[in-house]
């Protein structure tokens, strides 16, 4: 039995060699190509945690820096991501400018100061008796204060605390009313106060009702920052914001009540 050799066999093995010899070193530019477009993006910054975007693409967390990025990004976004840091507006970066080759970013949050009261209008004092404002109040810092302040109100026993060091920081007092003792006339209220008993249980039903809206609407609150922090919506950070303010005066309600029933059973 014999066999048929055709002369172009050989030639067409050859073609499928040489187009695979072209398709490979296509491969091997086209790879190489890929990597001499990218650079490295390293960031710093005082909250480890917070959210790195590039073109509203999620890349990671600061403390997961450095990045490997392409070469035409053009945006890097930085949001502090931990439970409050919501309204601390996130650091925008224009890559643009940059030259060709390896990124270092400083992100440096600044640390924001918000103190409420329940009556709120109190004034605010520093340590050194400056008036910063009227409760609510904000005010930022580019490092921690470390002097206290002072809240006051007119018939309420003043407060005095510790700013804290934190990026986030958040102070809410429930002023206490002064008490008889403290100026106020005493005259009849042991004769009085078994008449009135019924003020304290109202009082303490409305401060446990008040202490569950707080409960609840921080739990939805939390629920819209995992939404922000997963999506980064800029559109939920009003929403949030609300909640929080909801849950804050809910809970200084029921801290106001809580005190006032300790107060009126004490004299």
């Amino acid at each position: 039995m014999g066999y048929i050799f055709r002369a172009g066999g050989g030639e067409s093995m050859n073609g499928f060699k040489q187009a695979g010899i072209i398709f490979a070193l296509h491969m091997i530019i086209g790879a190489s190509g890929a990597y001499a477009q990218s650079r490295t993006l390293a960031i710093t910054s005082n909250v480890s945690s917070a959210h790195v975007y590039l073109d509203s693409q999620w890349l990671g967390l600061v403390s997961q820096a450095p990045f490997d990025i392409p070469l035409n990004a053009s945006k890097v976004t930085v949001m502090a991501s931990r439970e409050g840091l919501w309204s601390v507006d996130p650091l925008l970066f224009d890559l643009s400018q940059q030259a060709d080759g390896a990124v270092s970013l400083i992100a440096p949050f600044p640390y924001t100061y918000h103190v409420e009261s329940i009556p709120s209008g109190a004034r605010v004092f520093n340590d050194s008796g400056i008036q910063l404002g009227f409760t609510p109040l904000q005010w930022e810092s580019v490092a921690p204060v470390e002097q206290e302040f002072t809240v006051s109100l007119a018939g309420h026993a003043p407060v005095t605390a510790q700013p804290g060091n934190e990026v986030w920081n958040r102070h809410m007092f429930a002023l206490v009313p002064l008490t008889p003792g403290e100026g106020v006339a005493t005259r009849g209220i042991m004769s009085d106060r078994p008449k009135r008993r019924w003020i304290n249980k109202v009082t303490l039903t409305s401060a446990l009702a008040a202490g569950a809206l707080a409960v609840h609407f921080r739990t939805k609150a939390d629920n819209r920052f995992d939404d922000y922090n997963q999506t980064g919506n800029q559109a939920l950070r009003d929403e949030i914001r609300r909640l929080d303010i909801r849950s804050g005066v809910a809970l200084g309600a029921m801290q106001l009540g809580v005190g006032v029933v300790a107060i009126r059973l004490a004299f």
